[in-house]
C-alpha cells in the first residue's frame, strides 16, 4: 500500500511484470518509483489526489562558495563565487535574490560583512583583508535570510588561513612540548628554544595558547641558558595544543604541537549499525589521528580464540571496509599496526555482535542496485523506501521468506548523491537504515578542457577551449567558472569543488576530509573510498529530512528592503496606524521615491531598486490619511544573524607548509615591488610624527592602517574659526586652513577636498576611524562644526592603493595610484557624518547597507614587445578569475589570458552548473617555464 506523501503530479505510468504475480513497478514520470514486492496479492495504490497533501513550504536553500584559495596573504583580495540551489532538486534557487558573506575572526567577530546580489542563484564578489588583521585561522560564512528557518543546518561556511607578510624570522623556533600526569593533574610542559630570535626579544614574553575546547594567554620569562620554559596546567590530557607569540614587529610564528603520541582513534562501524549473529555484513573502519585527519592503517581481525578472521588495510584517509560473518559467541578484536608510534601495534575491539537483529546490505551490480535484508526478528510485512534529498523514489513492500528478502532497483532510475534506504516494519517502526551513493553518470556534466601548449614562457599568452556536454543535452551549462592559479604548494584540487560539495559534502553533517578524492576520476579507489565514507561518517550524519525549526517563517528576501510598522504618536489608540500613507525616498546610486500606505495594522513592506556600495541614505515619511504631520514613529525589522560556531582546530603539516610557502611569496613580491618603486621614484616619502597625543581605540587603529597623522585640527579650533557666514566644514577649512587643505568647487556645487602634499596626488576622506563611501563625500562639505572632534590630515598615507581601491573598486588595480593623502574626520561620541541633523515631524533618517560592489578581476596583457620587456614584477599568484563565464549556443568557448613571471606549475580549474542541476568540473596543469 502507497505510504509515501506525493509532491508533484504524476504525468504518466508504466506498468511490467517480471514475472506473473511477482513484481509490479509504478513509474511516476519526475518524481517516484514505487515497487511492490507481492509474494500473495496486489495492494490497493491510491492516486495523486487522495494522498497529497495541502500547501508544504519550499526546501531550505544550499549555498556554495567557490573561493581562489585556501590561504591568503593580508594584502591578498579573496575572490568568490556563490552558488545558491533549492537543497532538493539541486536546481538554481529563484527563491532568494539577497546572500549574506561573513568573514569571521577566530574571537567570533564579524569583520566584513557583504551583500551578494543573487540572479537565478548565482552570485559574486570579493572580500578586501585590513592590514590590523592578526595571523591565524578564519571563517568565511554565508546564508540567505530564508536559510534562517532551518538555523544553521543549510548555512555555508568554510575555514581559511590569513598570514602576515612583514617578513619571516631568520630561524624558527625549536618547541619541545610534552604533557605530565600527576595525581589526575595534567601539566603542559617544555621549553621554547628561539635561538639568535629570542636574543632581540624581552626577557618576558607573551605567549597565546590554544588547545581547541579552550585558549589563555600566559607570560614566560627566559632563563640563563637563553630558553624560555613552559609550565601550564590543563584540566584534562589533550592531544595537541597550538602556540603564538610575537618574534618581531608585526611578525608572529604559530605552530601546533601534537604530545605524547597520542593513540589515533579507530572506530568500527557495522552495516546496519549492528553486527547480527549469521548475518555476513560488510564492516567499515576509521582511523584519526591526532590532527583530526585520516591516517592509513593496515590490521588484522582475531576472534575470542585468537583465531585470524580477516586481514584488512585502509586507503590514504584512513578508512576502509572489511567483510565478517560474526558469531554471537566470539568477541572480536583488531590488531592495528600504527605508523609514528613507539608500540606499533594496538588493540581494538569490534562492535559486540547481537543474537537478534536486521541487517540491509546494498551493493550494485550491472547498472542494478541490489538490495539485501535478513533479518531474525522480523516476521510480517516490511517496508523499504529509497529517498535522495528528503524526495521519495523507490517503496518496496513485502514479506521476509525464511528471513530474507531481496530485491533490485534500476540506478539510472535514481538521482546522482546520496541515496537512504529506511526499513519500516508493518507497524511503521524504524528498523534500520543504510546510506548509498549513487553514481549515476548520465546526470553529469562532462568538461573538456584543452589548451594550446603544455608549457609557457613567462608573459606568454595561454589560449583554452572549454566545450561542455551533457547526456541528452545541446548546451547544459548556465554558469561557468574559470581560476588558473599558480600552485607553488601542489595543493590545488583537494578541497571541496562544486561536484564534491553539493553531492556529498552539504549532504553530511560534519567535515568530510579530501572530498575531491571521492570525485576524481583518476583515482581508482573512488568508489571503495566512498563506500567506507557512507559506513561511517554517512550513517549518522544524515541532513536530511530537513525540518523547519522555527515557530514562525522567515520569508525569503529577494533584494534590498525596508519594512517594519508604523507606531501612532499616542500609544494604545486603536486604529491610528490604519492606511498611514508613506513616502521613501533613497539615495544611493540615484535617487528614488517610493510611497504606499499602511495596511490595518501598520505594516509596510518596500522592495528596493538595487543599489550599490556600503550603505544607503534613506528618509522615511509619514502622513495621517488627511496628509497631516503627525509625531509618528517607526519600529524596522531587523535580520537577526545566525549565532556563530567556530570550530578552531591543530594546523596539519601540510596546512602549516602551505603558510610557510605563501609568506615566503608574498615576501619575494612585495620585496620586488618595493625595489621596482623605489628605481623609479615611487618609494614611500619619510614620515612626519606629530607630538603625542591621547588616543581613542579607534584612532589607534586608523593610524596602523593610514599612517601618523601630519597635521592635527581640534575640534575646537574648528568651531573658534566658525564665522555667521560659515557653510559648513569645508568652507572652514577653505578660509582658515588653505596651507594645508585646497577645497575644489564644482558648477552643480558639488565639493572635493584636497591636500597638499603632492602633485596631482588624490586625497580620500575618512570618518570615525573608516574610510568614507564615495556615495556619502557630498555630505562632508556641510557637516555641522558642532559635531567636529578633530581632524587628522596624513599625507603620504600607507598602503595607500589598496585604500583607494577600497572606495573606488571599480578601479583598474594597475592604474590606481600608488601614492595619496587622506584627511580623517573624528566625530563626537562617534555619531558619524549623518549626526545632529534634525528630522522633521513623522520622518525617520537613517542608513541602509546595499549590495556589495562588483569588483572586476583584471590581469595585465602583454601584447606589445615593450609590454613583455617590462621590468615591473608580476608575481601574481592568481593569474585567472572570470567567475560567470558565458557559454554559446554550441556549449562551447574560448578563453585567453597572459601568464606572469612565476615560474612552476600552474592549474587551470573549470566549475559549470546546468540549469537542471547537474555539475562540472575539470582541472588541468599546465607549466611556465623561463
Amino acid at each position: 500500500m502507497i505510504t509515501n506523501l506525493f509532491t508533484k503530479s504524476i504525468n504518466r505510468s508504466l506498468v511490467y511484470f517480471s514475472s506473473p504475480g511477482i513484481l509490479l513497478i509504478y513509474k511516476c514520470v519526475g518524481l517516484f518509483l514505487c515497487v511492490y514486492l507481492l509474494l500473495f496479492h496486489i495492494p490497493e495504490a491510491h492516486s495523486q489526489e487522495e494522498k497529497q497533501e495541502a500547501f508544504s513550504a519550499p526546501a531550505a536553500e544550499k549555498i556554495y562558495l567557490q573561493l581562489t584559495s585556501t590561504v591568503f596573504a593580508i594584502d591578498q583580495i579573496i575572490w568568490f563565487k556563490a552558488i545558491v540551489l533549492d537543497a532538493q532538486s539541486n536546481l538554481p534557487s529563484r527563491l532568494s535574490g539577497l546572500l549574506y558573506v561573513d568573514l569571521i575572526g577566530v574571537d567570533g567577530e564579524v569583520l566584513l560583512h557583504k551583500l551578494v546580489k543573487l540572479e537565478q542563484g548565482i552570485g559574486e564578489g570579493s572580500l578586501e583583508l585590513e592590514d590590523s588583521y592578526p595571523q591565524g585561522r578564519y571563517m568565511i560564512r554565508a546564508y540567505t535570510k530564508w536559510n534562517l528557518n532551518f538555523e544553521d543546518d543549510f548555512i555555508f561556511s568554510s575555514y581559511i588561513n590569513i598570514v602576515s607578510i612583514n617578513g619571516e624570522p631568520k630561524e624558527y623556533p625549536v618547541i619541545d612540548l610534552s604533557i605530565e600526569e600527576n595525581r589526575e593533574l595534567f601539566k603542559l610542559k617544555g621549553v621554547l628554544g628561539l635561538g639568535e630570535i629570542g636574543e632581540a626579544l624581552d626577557r618576558e614574553i607573551q605567549v597565546y595558547l590554544d588547545w581547541g575546547e579552550g585558549r589563555d594567554t600566559v607570560i614566560i620569562k627566559r632563563n640563563r641558558e637563553g630558553q624560555y620554559p613552559l609550565s601550564y596546567d590543563l584540566e584534562r590530557e589533550q592531544s595537541w595544543v597550538s602556540l603564538s607569540f610575537d618574534v618581531e614587529e608585526k611578525l608572529q610564528f604559530s605552530k601546533t604541537v601534537y604530545l605524547n603520541d597520542a593513540l589515533p582513534d579507530i572506530q568500527f562501524f557495522p552495516e546496519s549499525g549492528h553486527l547480527v549473529h549469521g548475518f555476513g555484513s560488510k564492516v567499515a573502519f576509521k582511523a584519526i589521528g591526532s590532527d583530526g585527519k585520516g591516517i592509513k592503517i593496515e590490521g588484522t581481525v582475531y576472534d575470542g580464540l585468537g583465531n585470524k578472521v580477516t586481514d584488512f588495510k585502509s586507503n590514504v584517509l584512513g578508512m576502509g571496509v572489511l567483510y565478517l560473518q560474526p558469531d554471537s559467541l566470539a568477541n572480536y578484536h583488531a590488531r592495528v599496526s600504527l605508523p609514528n608510534v613507539k608500540d606499533s601495534t594496538k588493540v581494538y575491539p569490534l562492535p559486540k555482535v547481537m543474537a537478534n537483529g536486521t541487517v540491509l546490505s546494498v551493493a550494485k551490480f550491472n547498472e542494478k542496485l541490489r538490495l539485501a535484508l535478513a533479518s531474525n526478528e522480523l516476521e510480517d510485512s516490511v517496508f523499504i523506501s529509497a529517498s535522495c534529498r528528503g524526495v521519495d523514489y523507490f517503496l518496496i513492500e513485502g514479506k521476509l521468506k525464511e528471513g530474507q528478502l531481496v530485491s533490485t532497483l534500476p540506478a539510472d532510475q535514481l538521482p546522482e548523491g546520496i541515496i537512504i534506504f529506511t526499513v519500516k516494519n508493518h507497524a511503521h517502526e524504524l528498523i534500520v537504515q543504510r546510506l548509498y551513493y549513487n553514481d549515476n553518470s548520465e546526470q553529469k556534466l562532462d568538461v573538456s578542457l584543452e589548451i594550446d601548449k603544455n608549457s609557457y614562457r613567462q608573459r606568454e599568452q595561454t589560449k583554452l577551449h572549454i566545450k561542455i556536454s551533457g547526456y541528452k543535452t545541446k548546451a547544459p551549462a548556465s554558469s561557468i567558472s574559470v581560476m588558473v592559479v599558480n600552485d607553488e604548494h601542489g595543493t590545488m584540487g583537494k578541497e571541496n569543488n562544486i561536484r564534491s560539495y553539493f553531492l556529498l559534502s552539504s549532504e553530511l553533517k560534519g567535515e568530510v576530509e579530501d572530498p575531491g578524492f571521492y570525485f576524481n576520476e583518476e583515482n581508482s579507489e573512488r568508489h571503495e573510498a566512498m563506500e567506507a565514507l557512507m559506513l561511517t561518517q554517512g550513517w549518522r550524519s544524515y541532513n536530511y529530512p530537513v525540518s523547519q525549526k522555527r515557530a514562525t517563517i522567515i520569508d525569503p528576501q529577494q533584494g534590498l528592503t525596508l519594512s517594519g510598522k508604523v507606531l501612532p504618536p499616542v500609544l494604545g489608540r486603536k486604529n491610528s496606524v490604519n492606511n498611514i500613507n508613506l513616502t521613501l525616498a533613497s539615495f544611493g546610486n540615484k535617487s528614488i521615491i517610493y510611497s504606499q500606505t499602511t495596511d490595518s495594522t501598520g505594516n509596510f513592506f518596500f522592495l528596493l531598486d538595487d543599489a550599490y556600495g556600503q550603505r544607503m541614505r534613506v528618509l522615511l515619511k509619514a502622513n495621517d490619511r488627511l496628509g497631516k504631520e503627525k509625531r509618528f514613529s517607526f519600529s524596522l525589522d531587523s535580520i537577526k544573524t545566525p549565532k556563530i560556531y567556530f570550530q578552531n582546530l591543530p594546523l596539519s603539516a601540510e596546512v602549516e607548509h602551505n603558510i610557510k610557502e605563501t609568506i615566503q611569496s608574498s615576501n619575494r613580491r612585495i620585496k620586488a615591488e618595493e625595489n621596482f618603486n623605489m628605481l623609479n621614484g615611487f618609494n614611500d616619502l619619510e614620515e612626519v610624527l606629530v607630538e603625542d597625543f591621547l588616543l581613542s581605540p579607534e584612532m589607534e587603529a586608523a593610524h596602523k592602517s593610514f599612517g601618523q597623522p601630519d597635521f592635527i585640527i581640534p575640534g575646537g579650533l574648528i568651531r573658534e574659526k566658525e564665522e555667521k557666514w560659515s557653510y559648513g566644514l569645508f568652507s572652514i577649512l577653505m578660509f582658515n586652513f588653505s596651507d594645508q587643505v585646497m577645497i575644489e568647487q564644482f558648477s552643480d556645487g558639488f565639493m572635493l577636498a584636497h591636500v597638499l602634499g603632492g602633485k596631482d596626488e588624490p586625497t580620500l576622506l575618512a570618518i570615525d576611524g573608516k574610510l568614507l563611501e564615495k556615495d556619502l563625500y557630498d555630505l562632508v562639505p556641510h557637516m555641522s562644526p558642532d559635531i567636529i572632534d578633530q581632524i587628522e590630515i596624513i599625507k603620504h598615507a600607507k598602503f595607500f592603493k589598496k585604500q583607494y581601491l577600497t572606495v573606488f573598486p571599480e578601479t583598474n588595480p594597475l592604474e590606481a595610484p600608488y601614492m595619496g593623502h587622506i584627511i580623517s574626520v573624528y566625530t563626537k561620541d562617534r555619531i558619524g557624518v549623518l549626526g545632529l541633523e534634525k528630522p522633521s515631524l513623522g520622518t525617520l533618517d537613517t542608513v541602509l547597507p546595499v549590495f556589495s560592489p562588483k569588483r572586476e578581476f583584471y590581469t595585465p596583457k602583454y601584447k606589445s614587445p615593450d609590454a613583455r620587456l617590462s621590468q615591473k614584477p608580476d608575481l601574481r599568484s592568481l593569474i585567472h578569475w572570470d567567475s560567470n563565464l558565458k557559454i554559446g549556443a554550441e556549449g562551447a568557448v574560448s578563453v585567453d589570458f597572459y601568464n606572469g613571471d612565476v615560474l612552476g606549475d600552474h592549474m587551470l580549474i573549470i566549475e559549470a552548473i546546468s540549469e537542471d542541476g547537474r555539475f562540472g568540473y575539470q582541472k588541468k596543469k599546465y607549466q611556465v617555464i623561463p
